[in-house]
């Protein structure tokens, strides 16, 4: 889990570039989904933390 705070400090950039950094990887992971898989970045209230959603398909 991390915080658009957490990776600002740690990369030295603002919020505002984290947040539309997540948009974009989330822009990109739903564009490549058939290739990828089903990845999503999600964003968790109740923490105010983001985390990676993976869902494994089984057939």
């Amino acid at each position: 889990m991390f915080s658009t705070q957490e990776l600002s400090y740690k990369y030295d950039v603002s919020k505002k570039t984290v947040s539309r950094d997540i948009n974009e990887i989330r822009s990109f992971l739903s564009e490549y989904r058939d290739i990828i898989g089903n990845v999503d970045i999600v964003y968790d209230r109740k923490r105010k933390k983001y985390h990676m959603n993976i869902m494994i398909n089984q057939l």
